[in-house]
Formats: structure tokens, sequence, C-alpha cells
């Protein structure tokens, strides 16, 4: 069996008679929480408890507290900041649901945070928004992991030198620390043998 294509649930009493332990390999976020109730249940199941039926059907994800999306596209491009064209809106309200706002607070802080990272439409705020509230450590984590700006290809060395500058500011990185991101990042394409390091 290959634990990499489906998530499976076991439960060892049956499979190995061994009372009191249950797995869960969870490996797709979509059914997660559908598997998570099942384990849970079982446990509850074993313990001789009863508790109320859970919520997790009925419950939105972080962002995903929309009735129709192509009103809640329609109305936040409506309202959106003119210095937001409608792509780069759509793109934010794609990523981050009806949380697209706590990404925009930090042009609260730093108006220059609406910019677009290099010719992405990913912002700047969302680089601030990775850092502070999505536990990015690394550039990696933002340009793969967090962000749009590798999803295809390569971004480019303007734009990614753009969102370790962003980053470093945010972590305090010395130079150094900033050329090693910078090389990481760039050692994860193999076409792109140029050496990535920050303009002077």
């Amino acid at each position: 069996m290959s634990f990499g294509k489906r998530s499976r649930l076991i439960d060892h009493n049956q499979e190995h008679q061994l009372e009191g332990l249950v797995t869960l390999i969870g490996v797709r976020a979509t059914t997660a929480r559908g598997m998570a109730e099942k384990a849970v249940d079982i446990i509850i199941d074993k313990l001789g408890k009863r508790t109320p039926k859970s919520k997790t059907e009925v419950t939105p994800i972080y962002g995903g507290d929309i009735g129709s999306f192509e009103d809640f596209l329609r109305d936040a491009i409506k309202n959106s900041p003119s210095a937001l064209n409608t792509r780069k809106v759509r793109a934010l309200v794609h990523n981050y649901g009806s949380q697209y706002q706590q990404v925009l607070k930090h042009v609260k802080e730093n108006p220059t945070l609406i910019e677009s990272v290099g010719e992405s439409t990913v912002l700047k705020a969302e680089v601030i928004q990775a850092v502070r509230e999505e536990m990015a450590q690394k550039l990696a984590d933002v340009v793969f992991r967090r962000t749009d700006l590798a999803t295809s290809e390569y971004p480019g060395d303007d734009t990614v030198e753009t969102c370790a500058r962003l980053m470093s500011s945010e972590m305090g990185w010395d130079e150094d620390k900033l050329n090693r991101e910078l090389e990481e990042v760039k050692r994860t394409f193999p076409f792109n043998n140029q050496q990535i390091t920050m303009k002077e």
C-alpha cells in the first residue's frame, strides 16, 4: 500500500490485537477533517464516552466563510483599494478567501506593502503575512509554500530578491544568511545556474 496516495485510519485492536492505539495517516488536506472526525469517533467509543456530534462538517475552514464565491469576489473587487487591479484582487481572494483583509491590514502599517513582488500578482504584504502569521522561517517557505511566487516557474532574480529583502527586514538576517537563503531557492530550479546574490 502506498501511504502517499490516500489516507489510512488504523484501529490496531482490529488489525494487530493491540488495544488502545489508533493511527491516522493523513495525506490530503481536502479529506483531513473528515478523517480526523472518524479517528476521534473511534477513540471516544473506545473510552466509552459520549460527546456532542462533531461540527466539522458545518464549520468553515480558515478563509472559507463564503456563501457565493462569485458574489464575494465581485464585492472584493468593487471595494478594493485603487492601487489593486482586478487580477491582483482575484489572486488575493483565491488564496486567502474570506480572510484576505488580514493581508491588507499590513498595508495600513506600511502603504508600500500594497505593491507587487516583482512582476507577480503577489503583494509585498503577503510576504509579511507569511512571516508574521503563517510561521514562514525560510525564503523557500514563502516562495514555494506560502505564496504563488513559484507556482509554475522560476519567478526571476528581481522577484526573489525583493521577497528576500522583505523577509530579511522582518527576520533580522545578515548578508550571509540572506545569500544562503537565495542560494537554496536557486538550487531548486536546476536550469537556473546563475549565481543569485543581493545587488549592491
